[in-house]
């Protein structure tokens, strides 16, 4: 540029755009050029497309610059034209400030960028795409998740989750593995802002992630849901080793005002944290305030009665004024233990009718619980093979069983939850022959797991 610095007010106040153009090449000027440049606006933008092919890749750079503070549609068309540039810088400024205008008529180009060699290139258009919020990026963006470059991968997810389509929620599961606890921690926040069900299992994952901010998330995100699986997520984070966790697991409790926590958050009313501890006061209140919670409660106390936790149900009806019912179950509480009818070694015969395989009769008689859900699924498999059935007698039977095999494993809860919904949404009063087939299968199927979790456990 020579001895002498380009006096740029003089070349402004003139309007020389190819001298403030030349001025891009110098260090010293290079910002106060692209500013006049911007203030010039539309007189400047064809000389600075044509400084595009210009030889110095700083005036280059600059004009790129100059074109973003213009911002008008012509000057996008130039920006676009930079995105095949040669040097990375030009490409990366283009990007960036495509971003900035926001043109919708450059998404195409910027998902074009997704691909680009420099990752400095990758991440202004991943930053780019989730500033511009358009939904023609998300099958790139989801792409961009497996990127090479973390903060690629970690700007992806941001923009994913402010897009908002569901059609990135699997991507952004399997972000929740991520290697990045960055990538992670917003992999669960995108998650909560889209709010799809189909994430809640990898949310619930991610209770375990070793970072207690991810954990945090995946607390916030299942609140956002709400449904009842994500209800039991939560109550799991209570036991968090992290009292942040803990109470946010609180606050979204009872926000959804789900009276199933409600055990869970009165064992918290002593927690060490006085934050958690006033939470969960607060918490109970509002589950207490709730149409569901008297009608939960009393269920929970006829469960109790049959499994003969007489005081615990007293205890309920006492809370609601039922003072009858406390006192007949205390009565209850008072009698003799009636033995079991069930013959173990009838019942022994027909289990291996049905399994083919012998089981242990001594572990079959030892507990009245193994008898009698035993018996339940014996008569359930008996049934599925009867002329006429009634749905009904099948989702009596699954209740009853639930509440005998409460505390056992996950896998035998999720198939009895698995069969009530089959029983609920695709039959009507009586099981056609169509599904006569598949309740046997599940029936069956509930048998195969309590025998191999109870008897041969």
């Amino acid at each position: 540029m020579g001895l002498f610095k380009p006096n740029i007010r003089k070349l402004k106040a003139k309007k020389d755009v190819e001298g403030l153009i030349k001025a891009l090449g110098d260090w010293s000027v290079q910002w106060e050029a692209v500013r006049a440049l911007g203030e010039i606006g539309e007189p400047a933008v064809e000389h600075l497309i044509k400084a595009l092919d210009d030889s110095d890749k700083d005036v280059r750079e600059y004009a790129v610059r100059a074109l973003g503070e213009i911002g008008n549609a012509r000057a996008v068309e130039g920006l676009i034209k930079a995105l095949d540039d040669s040097y990375w810088l030009v490409r990366r400024d283009a990007v960036e400030e495509l971003g900035k205008i926001g043109d919708e008529r450059a998404v195409e180009h910027l998902i074009k960028a997704l691909d680009d060699s420099e990752w400095r290139v990758r991440l202004k258009a991943v930053e780019a795409l989730g500033k511009i919020g358009d939904a023609r990026a998300v099958e790139g963006l989801i792409k961009a998740l497996d990127d090479s470059d973390k903060d690629v991968r970690e700007n992806a997810v941001r923009a994913l989750g402010k897009i908002g389509d569901a059609r990135a929620v699997e991507g952004l599961i399997k972000a929740l593995d991520d290697s990045n606890e960055d990538v992670r921690e917003n992999a669960v926040g995108a998650l909560g802002k889209i709010g799809d069900a189909r994430a809640v299992e990898g949310l619930i994952k991610a209770l375990d992630d070793s970072n207690e901010w991810v954990r945090r998330w995946a607390v916030i995100a299942l609140g956002g849901v709400g449904n009842a699986r994500a209800v039991e997520g939560l109550i799991k984070a209570l036991d968090d080793s992290y009292w942040l966790v803990r109470r946010d697991a609180v606050e979204e409790l009872g926000k959804i005002g789900d009276p199933r926590a409600f055990d869970a958050l009165s064992e918290l009313v002593h927690d060490e944290s006085r934050g958690v501890r006033e939470a969960a006061r607060d918490a109970l209140r509002r589950i207490k305030s709730s149409d569901a919670y008297k009608p939960y409660r009393i269920q929970q106390a006829r469960k109790y009665e049959y499994l003969h936790r007489y005081e615990d149900a007293a205890e309920i009806y006492e809370e609601f004024g039922m003072l009858e019912d406390a006192r007949r179950v205390r009565e209850l509480a008072r009698k003799p233990k009636v033995e079991v009818t069930i013959d173990p070694e009838l019942l022994k015969e027909k289990i291996e009718e049905i399994i083919g395989s012998e089981v242990e009769i001594e572990k079959l008689k030892s507990d009245v619980k193994i008898l009698e859900s035993s018996k339940i699924m014996v008569e359930m498999v008996e049934m599925s093979y009867q002329k006429t059935i009634k749905t009904e007698y099948f989702l009596d039977k699954l209740k009853l069983l639930e509440s005998y095999t409460e505390g056992m494993s996950e896998r035998l809860t999720n198939e009895i939850n698995i069969f009530r919904r089959f029983m609920k949404e695709e039959l009507f009063e009586y099981v056609d022959e169509k599904h006569k087939v598949d309740v046997r299968r599940f029936c069956k199927k509930l048998l195969d797991i309590w025998i191999t979790e109870v008897l041969r456990g």
